[in-house]
């Protein structure tokens, strides 16, 4: 395992710990299984470049954040407060369908669209 990967191993298991968020609730919000990041953190398998940004943006940092040799310290990113604070499921299933309708397609690169007629509440 190289050194950045491991490094980046390390900061979404803190980044996840300072927001409190279970690798469950960091697989749902970025359309991840949960069992991936879990064996992810372990090392016993790879992701895509892809993933890590979605999970880096998830927390309100960057590809350079997830590797940089310092770790800025940071609040809670706007993102997880918001979520955090949904007080129903209802609500938080809402909030994860308009983060997965905004994620790049990962073949082409471009968001999703809503289907003509769709409407957004």
């Amino acid at each position: 395992m190289g050194e950045l990967e491991q490094l980046a191993r390390q900061r979404i298991r803190k980044w996840r710990d300072q927001n409190k968020v279970s690798q469950e609730r960091l697989g749902q919000v970025t359309g991840t299984h949960q069992t991936t990041v879990g064996k992810w953190e372990k090392g016993d398998l790879s992701i895509d470049i892809d993933t890590l940004d979605r999970w880096a943006r998830f927390f309100g940092r960057t590809l350079f954040d997830l590797v940089a040799h310092q770790d800025s310290a940071g609040e809670p990113s706007e993102v997880v407060a918001a979520f955090n604070a949904l007080p129903t499921d209802d609500l938080r299933a809402s909030f994860l369908n308009v983060m997965k309708e905004a994620a790049p397609d990962r073949r082409t690169g471009a968001t999703k669209r809503p289907k003509r007629g769709a409407r957004h509440e």
